[in-house]
């Protein structure tokens, strides 16, 4: 199932309708101005985290290091009022003092909210403190089934620390009879892409809600690109992908791995630098605002390549609304172009719905700036 359903379904509240409507309207017309405030937001809780993992793009990040807390981030909301905001940034969640009133002040404005972790600094205090917070949705890191594989990849953590500290998490989730959705996320790449298969059946075996499975993406940072599938031989990719297909029908887990599909089509097809079909539509629904308060177009541009300004120094309605905000959302309709063309986001369960729509009335695409649905 797709996350956006899970999460969409969680925040289509009466007093968020308006909201909405407004950025499904204009996200279906991509054009340069976005009237209504935005529906999602990701501020970033930090950037200080305790792990190095491989293709992180804190490994090269240049911004000054530090995290939001409780005051900043009341200034922030309370300004856009997101229906959901996701607190992921780059940090580990429980470095951040103020993170759990953080969740808890969202959720006292009736906001949906997500965040990940890499579980390693999970004791059974933290684990109470993450669900007695509220929280809706925690993903937690997990790039290995093994521990040969994943202490690879994300340094210096220990594969059964973690595991043990979310099987620690699932328990008390399910002792509380809380409703937090507990996640895990592997981010398929070279060294271990194999065990596919195997981390879906390690969720199930864990007990969280969901696997979900993007494939590492270069962003602009040279050394990832040794850890990209298509480095790999493509025969061998394509049985551990239909194999891993075929362990979700046998489990109890959901599953989102069709990111990784998408890849792999691409990957054959010689497409690789072409993702123009991968359509985004985040700069007209959800922005990206730092630890300092600087407004991104999304967590890709991690050391601030494309800066809108500072919602301490300027309003975030003029900052939503300037000029540079309009040209970048009318290059994105157009053509994906710098970061944007190795980004593997996809807007595809937005991109379903408006297909449908325009099939429905054909009409509606002369209202579009995309050249299809």
């Amino acid at each position: 199932m797709a996350l956006a359903h899970t999460i969409l379904k969680a925040t289509t509240k009466p007093s968020r309708l308006i909201r909405l409507v407004g950025n499904a309207t204009q996200s279906f017309v991509s054009g340069k101005k976005a009237p209504t405030l935005p529906y999602r937001l990701q501020i970033e809780n930090g950037n200080i985290c305790n792990l190095r993992c491989t293709m992180c793009a804190l490994n090269v990040m240049k911004r000054k290091k530090g995290m939001m807390n409780l005051e900043k981030f009341k200034e922030v909301f309370d300004t856009i009022k997101p229906a959901y905001v996701n607190l992921t940034g780059y940090s580990e969640m429980v470095l951040n003092k103020d993170i759990f009133d953080i969740i808890k002040y969202v959720k006292s404005k009736n906001a949906y909210v997500k965040i990940d972790s890499n579980a390693t600094l999970t004791t059974e205090e933290k684990a109470n403190s993450i669900i007695n917070s509220g929280i809706d949705l925690i993903s937690i890191s997990i790039d290995g089934a093994t521990k040969e594989t994943y202490e690879k990849i994300r340094i210096p953590a220990k594969f059964e620390v973690v595991i043990e500290n979310l099987k620690k998490l699932v328990r008390i989730r399910n002792e509380k009879k809380s409703k937090t959705q507990i996640h895990i996320a592997f981010v398929c790449q070279l060294s271990n892409f194999h065990e596919l298969p195997l981390i879906i059946k390690l969720a199930d075996q864990l007990g969280v809600d969901q696997l979900n499975s993007p494939f590492v993406t270069e962003y602009d940072i040279k050394m990832n690109e040794k850890y990209k599938l298509d480095k790999a031989d493509f025969e061998k990719l394509k049985n551990i992908y239909n194999e891993a297909l075929e362990v979700c029908k046998k489990v109890k887990v959901k599953t989102n791995i069709e990111s990784v599909g998408y890849y792999l089509k691409k990957i054959e097809s010689g497409e690789i630098f072409k993702m123009d079909d991968a359509h985004c539509y985040l700069p007209w629904y959800s922005a990206y605002i730092t630890w300092e308060g600087d407004v991104l177009p999304c967590c890709y541009y991690y050391d601030g390549q494309v800066n809108f300004g500072n919602v301490f120094q300027k309003p975030f309605k003029e900052i939503w609304h300037s000029e540079e905000y309009q040209k970048f959302r009318e290059q994105l309709a157009k053509e994906k172009t710098g970061i944007c063309a190795t980004c593997g986001y996809r807007d595809d369960y937005l991109q379903e719905k408006f297909s449908k729509v325009a099939k429905f009335i054909p009409i509606t695409r002369l209202l579009s700036k995309r050249k299809s649905f």
